[in-house]
């Protein structure tokens, strides 16, 4: 799966990007902050990002898709997580995956 990465985020900050939503028209929103998470272990990596969506607009947790350039970013579950300090209401989204780990051959059985 293709997913932006947490320094591509992080280059991003105070850009707008484009939410899409089902049938609606494509929304513009404000990428707030991009910050590193808590991975549950050293195998996995996580991070999230915050979007502020135009004063007046609401939507639900559900799967969006993001457009960012050049960049489709299909499929990610975001939140509501509450108004910025201007009303905005904020979405986030959490990454949390498993870092691929490199393949080790098992020595021959005796």
């Amino acid at each position: 799966m293709n997913l932006p990465s947490l320094e591509r985020l992080s280059c991003d900050v105070g850009r707008e990007h484009a939410l899409l939503a089902g049938d609606r028209e494509p929304v513009a929103v404000e990428l707030r902050s991009a910050t590193k998470g808590v991975p549950m272990n050293a195998r996995h990596c996580c991070y999230a990002a915050e979007f502020a969506l135009p004063a007046g607009v609401r939507f639900e947790q559900a799967n969006y898709t993001l457009v960012a350039g050049d960049d489709t970013w299909p499929d990610l579950l975001m939140t509501p997580i509450g108004p910025d300090e201007d009303g905005r209401q904020l979405m986030q989204v959490v990454f949390h995956y498993p870092i691929p780990q490199t393949t080790v051959a098992c020595p021959p059985e005796v």
